[in-house]
């Protein structure tokens, strides 16, 4: 579970391992949670240095870079978020692409009725 803090990509992530897929499924669906978007990616990681990597491949969006710094809650988000740009920009890739929305927001963005 991501619990969003200053913006989409500054999330407490809590994690725990599921043994059944199908399980959790039919819980979530007793409490009453209804899926109302599905994330469908192939998902590469890596290390970079301190950073973890992943190259990911998204139906419906495309490919996208994801650098991830693990860090306290108590680290300001904006200078984390500027390392990261700059590390990314050392490899060529332009701080011009960011994409501050989650695949859930963009996919849900892309599918809802234009008015």
């Amino acid at each position: 579970m991501k619990q969003q803090r200053s913006s989409e990509l500054d999330n407490t992530e809590y994690e725990t391992r599921i043994d059944s897929a199908e399980a959790a499924h039919q819980i979530l669906g007793v409490l009453g949670y209804v899926p109302q978007i599905e994330v469908k990616k192939i998902r590469r990681k890596g290390h970079l240095g301190e950073y973890e990597i992943c190259l990911d491949e998204v139906e419906g969006l495309g490919s996208f870079v994801e650098l991830e710094s693990l860090t306290a809650n108590d680290i300001d988000p904006a200078k984390i978020q500027e390392e990261l740009l700059n590390k990314l920009e050392s490899f060529g890739l332009s701080r011009n692409d960011l994409e501050v929305r989650g695949y859930d927001t963009m996919l849900y963005q892309l599918r809802r009725p234009k008015n």
